[in-house]
């Protein structure tokens, strides 16, 4: 072997030897007990000292970072934690280890920087560079290897996808800009596409479990719900622009199409019953909103009946609000004069009140379908809706409700007060101050502020002669003639003129400049004002100004023109006194009907014709009328109107069968909508701007429109097990199941194995459990239990006959298997050896006192009584009990009133000032402390005589956790939660000698001897019952102050008797042995 070779073997050795120091060091230490902030700085530290090593450091740092910010208290902070995270992600990708040393790392650190940015895009207020690019990273993971990061990142790749085709949707439902419009629907059906594949691969993967089959199933046709909101938002004009393969001839015939596309009824086949018991109730949900939207978007009688019974299905709890909302929202889409509308805007009884208690913007749907009824309480409704949603102002949707609310109450105010110049001149100013971002919103303020301003008689045109573009001046003067007139027909009687009279001065405006439409506005104008006149003489002297002048009107304008004189004379008639007079009226109107059959397809005229040849009592002819309007407009966009219209007319037909009337009259060529008069590419009708009742249904629908777009999102199914809660995507999901993707690192399992050290000469007897679960002694003479969750906290019991029981909640901290010694402490019974105390304790007895406390403390002798300590007690009963504390070096004395005073260790013992406790919120402090006592590490233990309980507090003043409640123990109790009767002292037994294991000196549990009017109760720290007794010579109620010296077998008890005031002394011995 030449050198060069001998050398290089050697390095490669060397380097072996060197290779994944990583795995050693205390950052992953620190990463597997969860402390991610500090082994973020230790393995930064780390990585500067081992470079060959830095991207597996950068690796576990970019993980630490995700942890936290799955963690992370605010979306701030969360964004902060996972920027951090795919920055460090990145750096590690690019290091040369990982290619080399951590090879088999690398497609982790692929994987979970594509995560961070699928967290981010989570979070981030424009989520598509960050969905984009972790659409590219999970896409090319997926086609790398057949492992199980391959099969998640095919799955996150199409949701990923999803969420991006959601995300534009949401922005095409806010834009008004076609072109902006058409590229993001463009990009959103490639997403969705794309989507379609990928979940169809992964659910027909051999490899991946239940779970996420199911998911993939689900996810799939979640799509093509995706497809068909994407085409319920789109205009007509945006629609015929976009080119896609799979759309239909319109959007409604699209929107239908995808949803019927739409099967979650396969989906649970093939799986196994506890996957299926599992995702049952998310099917099912699914199924119910697919039939709502569908219900929503047809009306369809027979899909109403299959909502019902899908809803009736939704009978899990966890779903009750949104069934509620649901049901809500399917009675909105019913007429407004049938019981489910009128009981759905009974505030009292309505089923958007209800789901209100959990979702507060059904307070803004119930608004809206009272102000659809003309109900006074609509106002209240977003007015509380905007009050109860301040919190959630910042959400993209809620963003829309809340403007929206904030518009339609200023719509509400001027409605009300049209005739109210005070008002109308505050309600301009505050639509002036309203600034609202989205854009239709926007666009309806503006216009809502002319309307206010032509009321006012405001001269907001100028001179539109001398104006730059004077034409675009007067087409804005038309848009508000047509807002005006749909606000005048919103109201009845003498409400209607201030409408009216804005009216005229507009028309003052256009008629020169504009003649023909505004003769045809005007006619429009003259026919609402003929239904508010109070004779019917008027009424018809209206009708007929309404037809004299909209037959001026040519051009563009006739034909709709000659609808509107139709309409008039029909109106006309059923003022007439007499039938000869009402069929005069009528002929008039029947061939202008007709013509407009014949020469326009006038669907609307066919209506009409058929309700003259009801009127004329020809029911055949009628009835053959009305089936043709029905089957024309059933399922068509804005047909409700002329169905249920037709409908009614229908049931209203006698019987016959003369239809000689019908001769030469074209109905099956009738068309809807027949579109008799269209202006810059907007349907102009009657029905539209002049008649009540259709614009009421026509906000219904428009309701019913925004519904679809903004209201409740359904849930979905959350991709990954570990959920962010600040996230958009989490905060309408299914709250029992995930797709189950376990991306997160760090739940590494732990165990025990537990040595129990019993005392000398005692049997090796315990019966030890773990969370209630008994573990056995293995051969090696230890308990064990593994696998047990890190950071899980489970309680650790060990009894022995002859031994105190040790209870301890333990939190296991640490990866792999923990290993503890419990060193058991001897039981034992006292034998009463007499009156007096010991060297070393001293007894303050202040018969001075009304109560006669007596106070023992270890000190040699009597204190001294000139001491400021002594002389405050001796003066004040409120001065309880007294203890020291070896960490302040100082006495802490117990005020009744609920203060600890803080004395100095000195010769002096003056007081120093009040020791301050820190309660948390929720615990209330003590009223009536009595006795005190500190242990060696400064822990303070303080009777609440009047509360029963003890409270305990750390060395700073910290509540650490009261134990006890009011009640008697005795044996039976052992090993659960003590119970006290007017609790009066305490005394600390520790065992400071300690037993050595293995080397190492294990101290055994401290021991709590505390006196109540039962007796002597002996507990540990965390208020478990270890003993009880009543100590010989002593009368029941007479034990007061009581101190304990040494440990176990060791110990001796001073009892003070109050009663005969006095100490008395007791000595321990172990429990014998049977």
């Amino acid at each position: 072997m030449s050198k060069a070779r001998w050398i290089i073997c050697l390095f490669l050795l060397a380097s072996t030897s060197r290779a994944q120091q990583f795995y050693r060091s205390e950052g992953l230490r620190l990463f597997n007990q969860g402390h991610y902030s500090v082994a973020i700085d230790s393995m930064l530290a780390w990585s500067e000292i081992h470079r060959s090593e830095q991207g597996m450091a950068f690796y576990y740092i970019g993980e630490s970072f995700y942890n936290l910010g799955l963690d992370a208290g605010s979306a701030d902070q969360a964004m902060d934690f996972f920027r951090q995270g795919s920055q460090y992600l990145e750096r590690s990708i690019r290091q040369t280890d990982m290619a080399s040393i951590y090879a088999e790392k690398m497609s982790e650190a692929k994987y979970k920087s594509a995560w961070t940015l699928f967290r981010l895009s989570e979070l981030e207020s424009d989520p598509v560079l960050f969905l984009q690019n972790a659409i590219r990273q999970f896409r090319d993971l997926s086609a790398s290897s057949e492992d199980s990061i391959s099969i998640f990142s095919s799955y996150m790749a199409g949701e990923s996808l999803l969420r991006l085709a959601e995300h534009y949707r949401r922005q095409i439902q806010i834009s008004n800009n076609p072109g902006d419009i058409v590229a993001k629907a463009g990009s959103a059906v490639q997403s969705l596409n794309e989507g379609i594949q990928i979940f169809r691969q992964v659910s027909n993967s051999r490899l991946i479990p239940g779970y996420l089959r199911v998911s993939a199933r689900l996810r799939h046709q979640d799509i093509f719900m995706e497809k068909s909101r994407l085409y319920r938002v789109m205009k007509t004009d945006v629609f015929e622009r976009f080119d896609d393969p799979d759309k239909r001839s319109s959007t409604l015939e699209t929107t239908l199409m995808f949803l019927n596309r739409a099967d979650y009824s396969g989906i649970l086949n093939g799986i196994d019953s506890k996957t299926r018991e599992d995702y049952l109730p998310a099917v099912i949900y699914s199924q119910v909103v697919k039939n709502l939207e569908i219900s929503l978007v047809s009306g369809d009688d027979q899909n109403r009946q299959r909502l019902n019974t899908m809803l009736d299905s939704l009978r899990w709890n966890r779903f009750r609000a949104d069934k509620l909302f649901y049901e809500a929202n399917r009675d909105h889409n019913t007429d407004i004069d049938q019981e489910a509308y009128y009981r759905l805007i009974d505030t009292s009884r309505s089923l958007y009140s209800m789901a209100a208690n959990t979702y507060p913007e059904a307070i803004y749907w119930l608004g809206w379908a009272q102000f659809v009824a003309n109900n006074k309480e609509s106002s209240r409704q977003f007015s509380r809706f905007l009050r109860e949603t301040e919190p959630l102002k910042d959400d993209s949707r809620m963003k829309v409700l809340r403007e929206d609310a904030q518009y339609m109450l200023m719509v509400i105010e001027f409605d009300n007060n049209a005739g109210n110049k005070r008002v109308l001149t505050n309600l301009k100013e505050s639509i002036q101050n309203f600034q609202p971002s989205i854009p239709f919103v926007r666009e309806r303020t503006n216009m809502l502020l002319q309307l206010v301003r032509v009321i006012l008689n405001e001269r907001i045109w100028g001179r539109i002669l001398d104006a730059a573009a004077p034409e675009d001046r007067l087409d804005d003067a038309f848009k508000l003639i047509q807002q005006m007139m749909i606000r005048a027909s919103r109201v009845t009687g003498k409400d209607r003129l201030p409408y009216l009279k804005g009216l005229e001065l507009l028309f003052t405006v256009t008629t020169d400049r504009r003649t023909e439409q505004t003769y045809f506005y005007q006619g429009m104008a003259t026919f609402l004002e003929a239904e508010i006149q109070e004779t019917v003489q008027n009424k018809r002297r209206y009708y007929q100004s309404a037809a004299d002048l909209i037959r001026l009107t040519r051009g563009e304008y006739i034909d709709e023109a000659a609808y509107i004189e139709a309409r008039s004379y029909f109106a006309m008639a059923k003022h007439e006194a007499t039938d000869s007079r009402r069929e005069r009226v009528l002929r008039r109107a029947k061939p202008i009907f007709t013509r407009l059959i014949n020469e326009k397809q006038s669907l609307r005229s066919l209506y009409y014709l058929a309700e003259i040849l009801r009127t004329e009592g020809k029911d055949a002819a009628a009835r053959i009328c009305y089936q043709k309007v029905i089957a024309a407009t059933k399922d068509k966009p804005d047909g409700n109107f002329w169905y249920n219209n037709a409908l009614a007319g229908l049931k209203s037909c006698a019987a016959g069968t003369d239809t000689t009337d019908l001769h030469g009259i074209r109905i099956n060529d009738v068309i809807f909508p027949d579109n008799l008069l269209v202006e810059k590419g907007v349907a102009i009708s009657l029905e539209k701007f002049a008649d009540p009742a259709f614009v009421r249904r026509k906000y219904r629908e428009d309701t019913i429109y925004m519904l679809a777009l903004f209201g409740l999102p359904p849930r979905q199914l959350y991709p990954a097990v570990s959920r962010i809660v600040h996230s958009r995507f989490h905060r309408r999901t299914f709250p029992e199941v995930t797709a189950g993707i376990p991306e997160r690192i760090g739940v590494i399992s732990s165990g025990l194995q537990l040595k129990v050290i019993f005392p000398e000469n005692h049997p090796r007897q315990a019966e030890v459990r773990l969370d209630k679960q008994t573990i056995s002694m293995n051969a090696q003479g230890f308990y064990r239990k593994t696998p047990v969750t890190i950071n899980q906290v489970l309680e650790i019991r060990v009894e022995s006959p002859y031994c105190y029981p040790f209870i301890e909640d333990y939190r296991f901290t640490r990866p792999g298997v923990e290993h503890k010694v419990v060193p058991l402490t001897i039981k034992n019974r006292y034998a009463y050896r007499g009156i007096g105390i010991e060297q070393g304790i001293g007894v303050l007895f202040l018969q001075e006192r009304t109560d006669e406390n007596i106070n023992i403390h270890e000190f040699a002798g009597t204190i001294n009584p000139n001491t400021e300590l002594v002389k405050r007690f001796k003066a004040d009963v409120k001065y309880r009990d007294f203890a020291y504390s070896p960490v302040l070096d100082a006495f802490l004395a117990v005020h009744s009133d609920g203060k600890i005073m803080v004395f100095n260790n000195n010769s002096q013992m003056n007081y120093q000032g009040e020791f301050p406790l820190v309660w948390p919120q929720g615990v209330a402090p003590f009223k009536h402390p009595e006795g005190i006592a500190v242990d060696s590490r400064g822990r303070i233990f303080i009777t609440e005589w009047g509360a029963h309980r003890i409270d305990i507090f750390d060395s700073d003043g910290t509540y650490i956790r009261s134990v006890g409640r009011f009640g008697r123990n005795d044996a039976s109790r052992i090993g659960f939660d003590a119970r006290f009767t007017l609790p009066a002292r305490l005394s600390i037994a520790e065992d400071t000698e300690g037993i050595f294991y293995q080397g190492k000196k294990i101290n055994r549990m401290p021991l709590i001897f505390v006196t109540d009017r039962n007796g002597v109760h002996v507990i540990d720290t965390f208020g478990y019952l270890l003993d009880t007794f009543v100590p010989a010579a002593m009368d029941m109620g007479s034990m007061h102050d009581i101190l304990v010296r040494g440990y176990a077998e060791n110990m001796r008890l001073f009892i003070a008797d109050r009663k005969n005031r006095r100490v008395q002394f007791y000595t321990a011995s172990p429990v014998p042995i049977q």
